[in-house]
């Protein structure tokens, strides 16, 4: 009985030693398995990362681009003189001017006496005229006078072997012109057989040449009967008149002569009356040109001589500019042109911090290319000119001042988007890694549209409120790691 006792005290001391061993081993197993989890394993926790949260808003694809203000109709007007003073200044910087407005006078000396002489020309020449004029008047009246003595079929015979003489000139100058006309055919007709016999054309054409060459003589001996036929009648009418006083008649041709003198004179003086009239008109108009009127309605911009100041041609004397319409002239890259359009908005701005903004619009686009001479890199540069109207004058900008320009190319208002240094990117495929309802990072692949530097639009995959995660370089994703908010 006591053996059996102490047997069984034995075999539980022995059990309760078992027990203990097997629950140190488990501990141990169990701490094990933590540190593995917890050493190998370090974000099973979870990892602080910076959220950004989707929103709505706009998404612009800009061109920066630096210009140079202007504004409307700004010009310079410049000496047209050689050489000439200021004699009087009637405006002042910030003035208003209208078109027509005289703004300065020069005084040119050699164009006052010039106008002075072509006066006195004229005057010359007036004299010269009535001179003229009344030796007409004069031959007229003694050529009236003879005539009427002189018996009306005798007066008639004259008048009609004058036109017979001279029509028979005219019938032999005929003659003369259509042998002449035979010898330059002739001359052709060589030309076109020399040129048959190299075979460098038909005979066709030889044969045309020769026909016109009989027509050409047949009108010569045409003109030549009837040159004939007018010498008959000039002798028929010379006939008829010697028998008539011979005395009477001559007179009345030498009177007639003279008057007809009388008459070419009269036109002589007055084409030179005209031609002095146009030379005063030009010196009046040159000396015109001593005061400068405005071209525009605008205002004085700068003001560049005073009176007494010895200006010469090109010599810059006055700015002008319409207030009421700012311009800004940019120079684009021919890449750039391509994408700039009439009627895009921009924003004008000072160059410097904080500097004021105003809105414009592209008004004009150059449609060629013009090459700058200083490009440092060697060879010419090629820009375009396009120009930048405000929609409200600043009334604050100076003009011919730099200034900088934004100009819109492209734009989406209201559309989901997030910066661009979100988007992860894998060939065609863009996606963005997103701290879900659970907490935990999911891939979420993406749509992309509109593109800019700092912003893309996404059309499908991100929603607004969504919380993308900010990628960084010692940041490790993989879908369902739980994602703390880095503070």
């Amino acid at each position: 009985m006591a053996a059996s006792t102490k047997d069984y005290s034995k075999r539980l001391q022995s059990g309760k030693r078992w027990i203990i061993g097997s629950g140190a081993i488990a501990i141990v197993g169990i701490g094990v398995f933590w540190a593995y989890t917890r050493l190998g394993n370090p974000t099973a926790e979870g990892v602080a990362a910076s959220l950004i949260t989707v929103e709505r808003g706009t998404v612009a694809e800009t061109l920066s681009v630096s210009g140079r203000v202007k504004l409307g109709n700004q010009q310079t007007l410049k000496s047209p003189l050689e050489s000439g003073v200021v004699e009087q200044v009637g405006v002042q910087v910030n003035d208003s001017v209208s078109v027509g407005q005289i703004l300065i006078t020069l005084r040119d000396a050699t164009r006052e006496t010039a106008v002075a002489e072509k006066q006195l020309e004229i005057q010359k020449r007036e004299l010269d005229l009535l001179r003229e004029q009344e030796r007409v008047r004069a031959a007229q009246a003694k050529f009236n006078a003879a005539r009427n003595t002189l018996d009306t079929d005798t007066l008639e015979n004259e008048v009609n072997l004058e036109k017979a003489r001279l029509k028979l000139q005219r019938d032999r100058e005929k003659i003369t012109e259509v042998q002449n006309e035979i010898t330059r055919q002739q001359q052709e007709l060589n030309e076109l057989e020399d040129l048959l016999e190299r075979g460098f054309i038909p005979a066709d054409e030889v044969r045309g040449q020769e026909q016109e060459i009989e027509r050409t003589r047949s009108q010569l001996r045409d003109a030549q009967l009837e040159a004939q036929q007018q010498q008959l009648e000039v002798q028929r009418l010379e006939d008829k008149i010697a028998i008539a006083p011979n005395q009477p008649r001559q007179n009345l041709i030498d009177l007639e002569n003279q008057l007809n003198q009388a008459k070419i004179a009269v036109r002589t003086a007055e084409r030179d009356l005209n031609l002095a009239r146009l030379a005063l008109q030009e010196a009046q108009a040159q000396l015109q040109e001593s005061a400068i009127a405005a071209t525009i309605n605008g205002s004085v911009l700068d003001l560049n001589v005073q009176p007494g100041d010895v200006v010469t041609r090109e010599t810059p004397l006055i700015t002008l500019g319409n207030r009421a319409r700012e311009e800004v002239i940019v120079q684009l890259t021919t890449l750039d042109a391509a994408k700039v359009q009439v009627g895009q908005p921009a924003i004008v701005s000072i160059i410097g911090p904080n500097a004021e903004k105003y809105p414009a619009r592209v008004e004009r686009v150059a449609q060629i290319a013009k090459s700058s001479e200083d490009n440092p890199g060697g060879g010419n540069r090629a820009s375009v000119t396009a120009i930048l109207t405000l929609n409200r004058p600043s009334g604050t900008l100076i003009p011919d001042s730099s200034v900088n320009a934004e100009i819109t190319i492209s734009e989406q208002t209201d559309v989901v988007f997030v910066n661009t240094e979100l988007i992860q990117r894998d060939g065609d495929e863009a996606w963005v890694w997103v701290r879900n309802a659970a907490g935990v990072a999911e891939k979420r692949l993406v749509t992309l549209g509109l593109e800019t530097i700092t912003t893309v639009e996404v059309k499908s995959g991100l929603e607004v409120g969504d919380r993308v995660i900010q990628p960084s370089p010692d940041l490790e994703l993989e879908p369902g790691l739980p994602i703390t908010i880095n503070n």
